[in-house]
């Protein structure tokens, strides 16, 4: 008991010390919480290695458990359904890859998507083609697929190695991905019919005859990728580079196989081609990993415009109303006129309720609703409201869709509140067309005009940057002639 209780002292001491250290010299803390952060990052990249590690060996494990069963179906079905599944997984994981490859620009993408998308092509018309097709498999024909498989193997392990490197042009990834996918395959097809007569056999089976180096070879390459993008995937790389790099892993075990049991014989399934069906099912996982990730990354996105819009839509009325009535306000029973002042605030509050009706009516309109009825209708509330002269030259039933009703009614709002309130306009034409041009929208007023480029400066006010602003991200342009004196002319051409 008395022990424990120097123990318990000493223990508190101990702390309260540490304590007392961090509190005077607090470079002590951050270091410590600088070395917790340390050792869990040194933590997370070891259990990401041990997984790998885990996965190989689980790999391993199910092969010799095939190879010991001597696990060997001689039915065409099964192998032309195992190469065609391969394939078409193999081209989902294209499809993905360049998407993503739009989105991050990496080149280490852009090779993997390569490399898949031979494989791809080679199962689909190499490996499946002859057996859908009844056609024997001649020499070039294996070496074609053989081939094609050691391109696809050394595009692999260079993109395991690339560099963090960007693309210069990721736009048109897909077509670049295919074009050059399928002219290796073609080049290899080319190749091999032409040297036909000088090929050596190749082993298709247990106990047959021929070069096993070109097999070797490709199981080396994607040893080596496998390697690759297991470090990369362990060091930096996302949940779908992780399950890539357990595919890879997978498959290399697989090629390793065929050293042992070739399988270039179409029709028989080996145990070698089990373990490579393993390997592009987790692929498959790795894609729906990655196409779910980009779902929630496409709500978030969108969620984000849709909140900078309606920033944009409370900030170019509402907002500026209510400033000015939280300004003017305190001027109330500090000075002698606040009959004056109360008129202002009124008017105020009237154009923020305005203003907030007018938000209210573009959000909640039909999406099936003319852009004509509804310019009448923010018209008509300007005519009511502020008494001015308001004539139309609309195009009738012209339907657009939400985005672009919107942004054309807040710009038309703003431009009439424009008008009236800053240019003092008695007279106002709104003109709306639709052509080969796109969809022109104009306002035109007889007010006191301004000077455009003193406006547009940063602090010039009138709401032209959000009007502009709105215009560009449909694609269209905007355009004010102005000049003091002599009114104002405001057109938004939409494509």
């Amino acid at each position: 008991m008395f022990g424990f209780q120097i123990s318990s002292t000493l223990n508190a001491a101990m702390t309260d010390s540490a304590d007392g250290a961090s509190t005077a010299f607090p470079g002590l803390a951050a270091g410590r919480a600088l070395g917790a952060r340390l050792h869990i990052s040194r933590w997370a990249g070891m259990s990401r290695q041990l997984w790998m590690l885990g996965v190989t060996l689980l790999a391993l494990l199910l092969t010799l458990l095939l190879q010991t069963l001597s696990l060997t179906v001689h039915t065409l079905a099964a192998h032309t359904a195992v190469v065609t599944a391969a394939g078409m997984i193999g081209a989902l994981a294209v499809a993905v890859l360049a998407e993503r490859v739009r989105v991050t620009h990496q080149l280490r993408d852009f090779l993997i998507a390569m490399s898949l998308a031979i494989l791809s092509a080679t199962d689909l018309s190499l490996g499946a083609g002859p057996s859908l097709l009844d056609l024997s498999p001649g020499r070039s024909w294996q070496w074609t697929a053989l081939i094609a498989r050691l391109a696809a193997g050394g595009i692999l392990i260079g993109a395991a190695f690339a560099p963090n490197a960007e693309l210069v042009n990721a736009r048109h990834a897909a077509r670049r991905i295919l074009a050059v996918s399928l002219g290796i395959l073609a080049l290899a097809a080319a190749s091999m019919l032409a040297l036909r007569s000088q090929l050596p056999s190749l082993p298709i089976g247990p106990g047959s005859t021929g070069s096993s180096y070109p097999q070797m070879l490709g199981a080396l390459l994607v040893s080596g990728a496998a390697f690759g993008l297991a470090r990369h995937a362990a060091r930096e790389g996302s949940a779908f580079d992780r399950w890539l790099a357990a595919a890879v892993i997978v498959l290399a075990v697989a090629r390793l196989n065929y050293l042992l049991v070739p399988s270039l014989n179409s029709g028989q399934l080996y145990s070698g081609d089990i373990v490579e069906l393993l390997a592009y099912l987790l692929i498959l996982y790795a894609c729906l990993l990655e196409f779910r990730g980009a779902q929630r990354d496409l709500a978030t996105r969108v969620a984000v415009a849709e909140r900078r819009r309606m920033a944009r839509d409370m900030h170019d009325g509402l907002a500026q109303e209510l400033a000015f009535i939280a300004t003017h306000s305190q001027r109330l029973g500090r000075t002698g006129d606040d009959a004056v002042t109360g008129a202002h605030l009124r008017a105020a509050a009237e154009r923020a309720l305005h203003d907030s009706r007018t938000t209210i009516a573009v959000l909640t309109s039909a999406d099936d609703a003319p852009i004509d009825l509804l310019i009448t209708r923010t018209v008509e509330s300007f005519r009511s409201r502020f008494g001015v002269t308001v004539e139309l030259d609309l195009e009738q039933g012209v339907v657009v869709e939400a985005e672009r009703r919107n942004s054309l009614l807040r710009i038309l709002h703003e431009a009439l509140t424009n008008a009236i309130r800053h240019g003092s306009a008695g007279r106002v034409l709104v003109r709306l067309s639709a052509g080969q041009d796109g969809l022109v929208l104009s306002i035109a007023d007889d007010g006191c005009g301004f000077d455009v480029g003193s406006a547009i400066t940063p602090g010039g006010g009138l709401g032209l940057t959000s009007m502009s602003e709105r215009a560009e991200l449909l694609g269209g342009a905007l355009s004010i002639l102005s000049t003091p004196a002599t009114g104002t002319t405001v057109e938004v051409v939409l494509p």
